[in-house]
């Protein structure tokens, strides 16, 4: 009994401290049972002590000589010219007649996105099916998911009167 009561005292006295271990190296590696073979041909590469080796990467190049990039070539000396030709020229000229890299049924396109494909579907109609097949199949599901929502799936909401 006297005994029991020396290890209590002794004990509360100490502050309990955790054990603490620094690995450096990777302390567990996977031993491969001997009565099959694991992992045949298997190499273990990871570099787990110390600095990361470079590699055999060979040898370094330098830095590619620069060579400043033509300025004034046609498409550089040209961009932007007609961004405010609405505000500083006559009214004449429309921004949207500029604007030769958009297709005719999308230029001043403003709607939603089943009016937008019937617009598209209306003027490739004679083209993309015997071209890209799968892109016509592809634009008529999207058309059929979209005329489903607008119509069946959207909550429309009636104004009060």
């Amino acid at each position: 009994m006297n005994n029991f009561g020396i290890k209590a005292v002794t004990s509360i006295g100490k502050i309990w401290q955790p054990q603490t271990a620094f690995h450096r190296f990777r302390y567990w590696k996977p031993e491969p049972d001997p009565t099959r073979i694991f992992r045949y041909g298997y190499n273990d590469n990871h570099f787990y002590s110390g600095l990361l080796p470079r590699g055999n990467l060979g040898r370094i190049h330098a830095m590619k000589i620069y060579r400043p990039k033509d300025a004034f070539n046609q498409p550089r000396r040209t961009f932007g010219q007609n961004d405010y030709i609405d505000i500083l020229g006559d009214e004449r000229m429309h921004p949207l007649k500029l604007a030769d890299n958009i297709p005719n049924w999308l230029k001043g396109f403003k709607g939603t996105e089943l009016e937008m494909l019937r617009l598209r579907m209306n003027a490739t109609k004679h083209v993309l099916p015997h071209a890209k097949p799968l892109k016509w199949k592809k634009m008529q599901t999207r058309f059929e998911q979209c005329f489903y929502y607008f119509n069946y799936r959207r909550k429309v909401w009636m104004p009060k009167r």
